[in-house]
């Protein structure tokens, strides 16, 4: 078995992770970002690999206690900051890392279409529409901004727009997200591109958060034992 520390472990994304009761792992530590330094310091030298799903405030603590004791890390923590990124990129030099906004491997599937359709459907408008629960506190998700880059990278030049009001013409290049709030809806992205004519949709509809739960670990599992450096979700599904 795998020795595993979670971090955020009380968090409803972490609580769904242990749920899993996944086998190939041995949950060694459940921590929170409240934990005492030495206390991280004990778990991150006893485990193999490090699931976090915390939040921006108490991944600093994490990424600290990885600069002294590096381990693979797989993160699903949204809402990081350029700083947060840029020490993620370094502890990559010495600790293989998978950062994602998503863990869904559907979302990662869905990503892959994103940027398909929108090199090969050009002149096509793209609005992305995200709907949450209503504690959710980050608008636009982090999913939604992750897949607006991604029409990015296929459109050089194009510029991203999060909401509409007043004149809300189109631009050429833009790439708009709008944000719902409310209920208790687990996570729905759609990405909608507008032809003349003509129109076509990519959506995906969480569920549950276990299936959030269930890409993190295979993502640990596959993780664990590689070279340092920068990981994604689609190589994990060799897309």
């Amino acid at each position: 078995m795998i020795k595993l520390c979670l971090y955020g472990a009380s968090g409803r994304m972490g609580s769904a992770v242990a749920a899993l009761n996944d086998r190939r792992f041995e949950i060694i530590a459940g921590l929170d970002a409240e934990a005492d330094d030495a206390v991280v310091a004990a778990a991150l030298a006893s485990c193999e690999v490090v699931v976090d799903f915390s939040s921006p405030a108490g991944f600093d603590a994490l990424l600290a206690a990885l600069a002294v004791t590096p381990r693979p890390l797989v993160s699903g923590t949204t809402g990081l900051g350029p700083e947060q990124q840029s020490r993620l990129r370094s502890l990559a030099a010495h600790a293989p890392v998978l950062w994602a906004s998503n863990m869904s491997l559907g979302v990662a599937v869905l990503t892959r279409l994103l940027r398909q359709t929108a090199a090969q459907l050009d002149d096509w408008d793209i609005e992305i529409i995200e709907t949450h629960h209503r504690h959710k506190v980050d608008a636009p998700s982090g999913t939604a901004l992750s897949l607006a880059a991604a029409a990015q990278g296929a459109r050089p030049g194009s510029s991203v727009v999060c909401g509409r009001a007043g004149d809300g013409r189109r631009h050429p290049g833009q790439i708009g997200i709008q944000a719902l709030r409310g209920g208790t809806v687990v996570g729905h992205h759609e990405v909608h591109f507008f032809g003349d004519g003509q129109q076509l949709t990519l959506s995906h509809r969480a569920e549950s958060r276990a299936q959030f739960a269930r890409g993190a670990l295979r993502a640990a599992y596959w993780l664990h034992d590689r070279s340092p450096g920068h990981y994604s979700l689609d190589q994990v599904l060799g897309l």
